[in-house]
């Protein structure tokens, strides 16, 4: 099985690394950070870039495309959205995510299998907007229940579209929905090394292939 992710930062999730690494190329994941990105206007602004970088790090027919966003969405962008546009929280995640799936759709289309894995979990840390290169907006719970929705709507569309979606938000949260911050490298950035086998175990399950 070969994986390959483009989007944001977050691809380094699948880089297997305890560091940050804008491109990678392994055994079953390769992947590029294609710089900021968000899942909200990804299919306007970031797919036809992202299938240039998909060609160079050659993806093709017999791989699985992943697109990796939505954690900036969940920490800042649409828990502010709904505030500012007074709408509910379950309104402005499923708006989002239904756009977001306007380019897995456009993948599938062509020909191309898609894969979604789950968003992980925001930062414990408290809503904090004095530095904008880092916004963090409500509280955890609230970012949390956010991330909890997104899962859902992303889970439910794949199953809708065919698409395969792997889940590893479970391993990252204690029981009541407060991120376990050890599996993180910063503020907002998974630590690969650690979480690998969280993913890998949601691969295997999946029936997708025995990896």
């Amino acid at each position: 099985m070969r994986i390959f992710c483009v989007g944001n930062s977050h691809v380094n999730t699948f880089s297997g690394e305890e560091i940050l690494t804008r491109q990678f190329k392994k055994d079953i994941f390769s992947g590029q950070d294609i710089g900021a990105a968000v899942a909200y206007n990804f299919y306007e602004h970031h797919l036809e870039r992202s299938l240039e970088v998909f060609k160079e790090l050659g993806a093709d027919n017999s791989s699985y495309w992943s697109l990796v966003v939505g954690e900036v969405d969940c920490r800042y962008h649409l828990p502010l959205q709904a505030d500012n546009q007074k709408r509910t929280d379950e309104s402005v995640v499923s708006e989002c995510v239904e756009r977001l799936f306007k380019s897995y759709i456009f993948l599938k289309d062509k020909g191309i299998s898609p894969i979604v894995f789950s968003i992980h979990p925001t930062t414990t840390e408290g809503h904090s907007m004095e530095n904008l290169e880092r916004p963090i907006y409500g509280s955890w719970e609230r970012r949390n229940n956010i991330c909890l929705l997104w899962n859902k709507c992303c889970e439910d569309l794949s199953l809708a579209k065919d698409i395969p979606f792997i889940s590893f938000y479970q391993y990252l949260v204690d029981g009541n929905n407060k991120t376990k911050m050890e599996y993180f490298l910063d503020y907002c950035h998974l630590n690969s090394k650690k979480v690998m086998p969280f993913i890998l175990g949601g691969l295997n399950k999946s029936g997708l292939e025995n990896i």
